[in-house]
C-alpha cells in the first residue's frame, strides 16, 4: 500500500463521512489537534508518495512523509514536500502532476512536450515567441531559454483580465509560467512575466498593465515564492505598482521555503481564492522577520534590545544548548547512538519535535527504538529520517530542508558525522567549513539544536577531524569507557561551566516485536560509579592489560603501540584511561615514560609471580643444556609450567619440532588447545620469537618451535576447524 493510500485509510477511519474530496484534496477536521472538530485541515494528492497538508488553525504545513511520521504512518524513503526547481520529469503528464493539475490544462495552453538542443523540453507559446522549460533536471543547466532576441512579455493576462472582470477578483501576479496555468486553472486570475517576475516590471509592460485595467481598476495582489528573496520582490513590485497609481498589495503565501502559487493552489484549490483575498499585506516587519528566520544573521539596529537578549535556554540543564550546534562523540562501540537516541527520545516525550537521521541500519535503530519504549513504557515520539543526507550536495540538503517542511523540528539529530560528509575530507578545513555552513543554514532555518554524532580520532581523546569542528560547535559531549561504565562528560560548553562525569550503562533488553519474536537490544540507563581502590577487583580491561604484559614475550615491557596492536578491540580512550589507572595502582610500571612492565604487584594481582631459574644440576646430561646462557627469571603459567623465552644460541639437545598445534599444545603442558594457549602462540608468531619450553628436571623433554612452523601448525588447525 502507497503512502497516500495509508494516510487517507487512517483519516477514513478516524473521520469518515466528515471528510470531504475536492478533485484530489481532501478536507476534514485535523489529525493533528485532537479538539478540531471542523474541516480545518487539506490533504492535497499528487501521486502514490507525494502531496501536501496544511491546518488552517495553527498554520502547521508540509509534505505528506510529514504528516505520514507525525501519524505513525511507515514511509519506504525520505522525499521532499515540493517540486524542487530542478526535478526531473519524464512527460508534460508528470510536469503537470506535480503542479496539481492533468495534462489537458496544460495542453489548453499550447504547451507541448519536444527536444530543444538535444534536452527533454516542453515548449509554449507567447506573445513574443516560443519560450522552452527543460525537463531533465540538469543541476547546473539552465531551466526556461528561447530564442536569440525573445522580448519578455505579459503571460495570461488577456484571460485573467476577463476573468476578473466576470467574477469581481483581483489580478494575482505571481512569479513563473506554469504558476499562472496552475492558478487559472484553479479559478485565479494570474498573470507574470515571461522570464522571470521577480524584478522590476519594464515601463513598456507597465503601461501595458495600465491600459489593460484602466476600465475596471482591480487590485492587484502580488504572490512571489515563499523565501526571502521572493519576499522582497513581492513589497519592491508593490512600490512601483503603487507609485504608478495602480492598486497592489503584497501577501506572503505562508508556505515551505520557495514554495510558489501552484503549490497554494494545490493545497487550497477550490477555495486558493478565498484564503489568498484573506491572507494580510506583507510589511516591512513581516518580511525582514521571514528574512532572520532564513539567513543565519541578523543585523541588530538596536543596541540596547541586543543587550537585553534573553539568557541561553537548554533543553537538558548544562548539556544540551536550544537553538545550538553540537556534538556527541567517542571511540566505536562505545554506544553514541543509544546515549542520543535516549535523549532524543526523553526530548520528545518532554514535548519538543525531534528529527533523528538515521544513516545506516534502520533496521536495527528500529529495534532500539521499541526496546527504550517497551523499557520505559512511553511512545516513540521520534521522527525518524533514513539514509545518508549528503551535507555537501547543494541540490541534496535543499531537498532535505524542504522535506521537513514546516514542522518546525526543535531538535535535529545527524547520525554520523561521516555518513553526512560524502565527498569531502573531514581532515580539511574547507570542507568541515561547508559542512558547518549548511548546519548552521539549517538551524537558523527551523531556529533548532543540531546535534553531531562523531567519532574519536586516533588517538582517542578529540573528536576525529579538522579542528574546525570544535571551533564552531556550541556544546561537545564526550563518551568514553571508565571501569565497565561509559562516561558522560561535557568537553566544551560556551554557556555553562563544566561538568562533573556522569556514568551510564548499556542494560540488556528483552521483548517481542508485533509478530511475536523475541528480540533483543539494550537501553542506556544510569549509573552510579564506585571509585575503585587498590583492594577492588580489577576490571575486565585491566586484567586484559596485565595478563598481556605479563607474558614472557614482555617480559622487558611493551610500547603503547604493541599493547594497541595486541588488544584491537579495546578503544584509544579506554586503554590511555586503563593504562594510567594501572600506573596509579602501581600494577605498572612506565620507566623514564618508555616501555610498559608488569610490576611484582601487578603480577600478584592477577595471580602470577616471578621465579629466579634454579641452578642447573651438574651432570653430563644437561652440562649443555643452557651454553652460554645466564639465569633468567621464569614465569608459571596457570597450569604450572615455566615457560621460558631464551635470548641466547638455541642448546644442541633442543631440536626444532614441526608438530600438529594439538600435539604443540600438549608438549606445553596444556590439557588442550585452550583460548590461553592459542593467546600465547599468536603472540611468539606476531613476534617472530621461538617458543622453548625448558623443564629443569628432565632435560630429554626440552624443546622449541620455530616461528614459521608454529604459524603453519595455527593455519592447519584454523584450516581444519572451517572444513
Amino acid at each position: 500500500m502507497s503512502t497516500s493510500q495509508k494516510v487517507i485509510t487512517h483519516l477514513e477511519a478516524k473521520y469518515g463521512n466528515q471528510i470531504k474530496k475536492h478533485g484530489n484534496t481532501y478536507r476534514c477536521p485535523s489529525p493533528l489537534r485532537p479538539e478540531s472538530d471542523s474541516p480545518s485541515f487539506a490533504l492535497t494528492i499528487n501521486d502514490d508518495e507525494h502531496g501536501f497538508f496544511k491546518d488552517f488553525v495553527n498554520e502547521e504545513s508540509g509534505s505528506l512523509y510529514t504528516l505520514a511520521a507525525k501519524l505513525g504512518i511507515d514511509t519506504p524513503t525520505t522525499t521532499a514536500p515540493s517540486r524542487p526547481s530542478k526535478t526531473a520529469h519524464d512527460s508534460l503528464a508528470d510536469y503537470a502532476r506535480a503542479h496539481g493539475v492533468e495534462q489537458s490544462v496544460f495542453e489548453a495552453a499550447g504547451w507541448q512536450q519536444t527536444t530543444y538542443h538535444k534536452r527533454p523540453a516542453l515548449s509554449f507559446p507567447t506573445k513574443t515567441g516560443t519560450r522552452y522549460r527543460f525537463i531533465d533536471g540538469a543541476p547546473k543547466k539552465a531551466k526556461y531559454t528561447h530564442a536569440s532576441g525573445y522580448q519578455s512579455c505579459w503571460y495570461g493576462l488577456a484571460k485573467a483580465a476577463v476573468s476578473a472582470v466576470a467574477n469581481n477578483l483581483p489580478l494575482v501576479y505571481c512569479n513563473g509560467e506554469p504558476s499562472v496555468v496552475t492558478a487559472q486553472a484553479f479559478g485565479l486570475p494570474a498573470i507574470c512575466i515571461t522570464g522571470g517576475a521577480e524584478r522590476e516590471i519594464p515601463s513598456a509592460l507597465l503601461d501595458e498593465l495600465k491600459s489593460t485595467t484602466k476600465d475596471f481598476n482591480p487590485e492587484i495582489v502580488i504572490v512571489m515564492d515563499s523565501d526571502p528573496k521572493g519576499l522582497q520582490a513581492a513589497q519592491k513590485i508593490q512600490t512601483q505598482l503603487t507609485t504608478a497609481g495602480l492598486k497592489a498589495r503584497a501577501v506572503d503565501l505562508n508556505l515551505w521555503d520557495k514554495g510558489d502559487l501552484a503549490d497554494f493552489c494545490k493545497l487550497h484549490t477550490d477555495d486558493a481564492m478565498t484564503i489568498l483575498n484573506d491572507l494580510p499585506t506583507l510589511t516591512d516587519n513581516a518580511v525582514q522577520e521571514a528574512t532572520n528566520s532564513k539567513v543565519p544573521w541578523k543585523v541588530w539596529g538596536d543596541i540596547d534590545a541586543f543587550l537585553n537578549l534573553p539568557p541561553v535556554e537548554w533543553l537538558i540543564d548544562g548539556l544540551v544548548q536550544k537553538d545550538a550546534l553540537g556534538m556527541v562523540f567517542g571511540d566505536p562501540g562505545i554506544g553514541k547512538s543509544f546515549y542520543v537516541l535516549d535523549l532524543s527520545l526523553i526530548l520528545g516525550n518532554a514535548g519538543y519535535n525531534v528529527v533523528y537521521n538515521i544513516s545506516e541500519d534502520e533496521r536495527g535503530f528500529a529495534e532500539r527504538i521499541r526496546a527504550w519504549c517497551y523499557h520505559h513504557k512511553l511512545p516513540p515520539k521520534i521522527t525518524p529520517v533514513s539514509g545518508t543526507v549528503p551535507f555537501l550536495d547543494e541540490t541534496l540538503r535543499e531537498i532535505f530542508m524542504e522535506s521537513l517542511g514546516r514542522s518546525k523540528p526543535d531538535v535535529i539529530v545527524i547520525d554520523t558525522v561521516a555518513r553526512s560528509m560524502l565527498g569531502g575530507d573531514e581532515n580539511s578545513a574547507r570542507d568541515v567549513g561547508q559542512y558547518i555552513h549548511f548546519c548552521e543554514e539549517l538551524r537558523h532555518r527551523f531556529g533548532c539544536t543540531i546535534i553531531l554524532v562523531h567519532h574519536t580520532n586516533k588517538g582517542g581523546l578529540q573528536e576525529r577531524g579538522s579542528s574546525s569542528f570544535r571551533g564552531a560547535v556550541n556544546f561537545i559531549i564526550r563518551l568514553t569507557e571508565d571501569d565497565g561504565l561509559i562516561a558522560v562528560t561535557s568537553s566544551k560548553s560556551r554557556s555553562a561551566a563544566k561538568t562533573k562525569a556522569t556514568h551510564k550503562r548499556l542494560l540488556p533488553v528483552k521483548f517481542n516485536d508485533p509478530k511475536g519474536r523475541e528480540i533483543e537490544s539494550a537501553v542506556i540507563v544510569d549509573a552510579d560509579k564506585v571509585e575503585q581502590t587498590e583492594s577492588d577487583p580489577l576490571t575486565p580491561t585491566q586484567e586484559q592489560v596485565l595478563s598481556l604484559l605479563s607474558i614472557n614475550i614482555y617480559e622487558d615491557g611493551a610500547s603503547r603501540g604493541e599493547i594497541a596492536a595486541d588488544l584491537p578491540t579495546m578503544p584509544n580512550s579506554t586503554l590511555t584511561y586503563t593504562l594510567a589507572k594501572l600506573k596509579k595502582f602501581g600494577y605498572i610500571d612506565q620507566p623514564n615514560r618508555g616501555r610498559y612492565q608488569i610490576s611484582d604487584i601487578g603480577l600478584a594481582k592477577i595471580g602470577k609471580n616471578r621465579e629466579v631459574m634454579p641452578t642447573m644440576p651438574n651432570n653430563a646430561n644437561n652440562a649443555n643444556m643452557l651454553t652460554n646462557a645466564n639465569e633468567k627469571k621464569v614465569m608459571p603459567t596457570e597450569f604450572g609450567i615455566s615457560i621460558l623465552a631464551l635470548d641466547q644460541k638455541q642448546p644442541e639437545n633442543m631440536p626444532l619440532m614441526p608438530l600438529s598445534l594439538p600435539e604443540i599444545a600438549t608438549k606445553m603442558g596444556y590439557k588442550a588447545v585452550t583460548a590461553t594457549f592459542l593467546d600465547e602462540a599468536k603472540k611468539h608468531v606476531k613476534h617472530g620469537q621461538q617458543w622453548r619450553y625448558v623443564h629443569l628436571n628432565e632435560p630429554d623433554k626440552n624443546w622449541s618451535i620455530d616461528p614459521q612452523d608454529l604459524k603453519a601448525a595455527l593455519d592447519a588447525f584454523y584450516g581444519n576447524q572451517s572444513a
